[in-house]
């Protein structure tokens, strides 16, 4: 087994429980929704597959290429001012937001926010991945004294833009790891889904490749595997997390987020439906 796993979870209560016990670890944990169970990989790797830019130099041309694209085609599309043209991290951050493809994988603080997002488009059991953060920012601090020493590793710890640089796209070889590389200023969306980064250190290969390298990786105690089954399971747990507040409309603000969460708020209306049905409260209601 590559991952640990931490079994399945089939009701309502299983989530409340299964969320306590990470809850209740003196670790940080973060976590990733998915629909199904696929790798752990990055929307540049999956890029890089679909077009066949497998070989490693290629990958790290194909990543300065998109990227000198978007910062120069950014003032013709974007809103207002991008960020200085030299703090890579902000701008791999704001690529992210719109959908280019960039080395960055999404996780999230919130458990609840990576339930919803494993479960919104699943169509049979889905995947929630948990990841020790503590563990791998503390693996992360070797690795960057290692590039550049202690001087490094404070600029680092303080968010700056160039730090990122040194440690992400100068070392050659690059340093083959994970860790978390959230800009100082955060998007709209970025701040209501709780949302971080995690950042492969070696383009070159893949995500799960680069998690591999830190030492720890089959621990349960840094990288957890759980299913999520389908089903009556999903339906009840996306009503429970609709009327808790974790939905697309709150997750994905303006007209647009709202509109797409009435698709997913069909499971609160089947419910609706089926307490009508048995007197439990009146009909028609929203």
């Amino acid at each position: 087994m590559i991952f640990a796993s931490d079994g399945t979870i089939s009701s309502w209560n299983e989530l409340i429980a299964k969320q306590s016990e990470y809850d209740g670890t003196h670790a940080e944990w973060i976590f990733r929704g998915q629909s199904e169970d696929w790798p752990l990989a990055t929307s540049l790797e999956r890029t890089g597959e679909l077009f066949g830019v497998v070989v490693g130099d290629s990958k790290v041309t194909l990543e300065r290429q998109i990227i000198t694209d978007f910062k120069r085609q950014y003032p013709k599309y974007g809103p207002g001012a991008g960020p200085r043209n030299s703090d890579t991290q902000q701008w791999l951050s704001l690529m992210r937001h719109y959908g280019a493809p960039t080395r960055l994988l999404d996780f999230t603080f919130s458990f609840f926010v990576a339930v919803y997002f494993a479960l919104e488009e699943a169509r049979g059991n889905s995947v929630l991945w948990a990841v020790n953060k503590s563990w791998l920012t503390d693996h992360a601090s070797h690795v960057v004294r290692d590039i550049g020493g202690n001087e490094l590793l404070k600029a680092w710890q303080s968010r700056k833009g160039l730090a990122f640089d040194r440690v992400f796209f100068e070392p050659r070889p690059p340093a083959r790891f994970v860790c978390a590389a959230n800009p100082y200023r955060l998007h709209e969306r970025a701040a209501e889904q709780q949302a971080l980064s995690l950042c492969s250190g070696d383009v070159t290969t893949g995500f799960e490749d680069n998690l591999r390298a830190v030492e720890g990786y089959d621990s349960p105690k840094n990288v957890v595997k759980i299913s999520i089954a389908g089903g009556d399971a999903r339906k009840e747990i996306l009503h429970k997390l609709h009327r808790a507040g974790t939905n697309r409309s709150v997750l994905f603000p303006g007209l647009e987020g709202f509109a797409r969460s009435l698709r997913y708020k069909t499971a609160t209306y089947l419910i609706i439906q089926e307490m009508a049905r048995n007197k439990a409260r009146g009909w028609p209601t929203a």
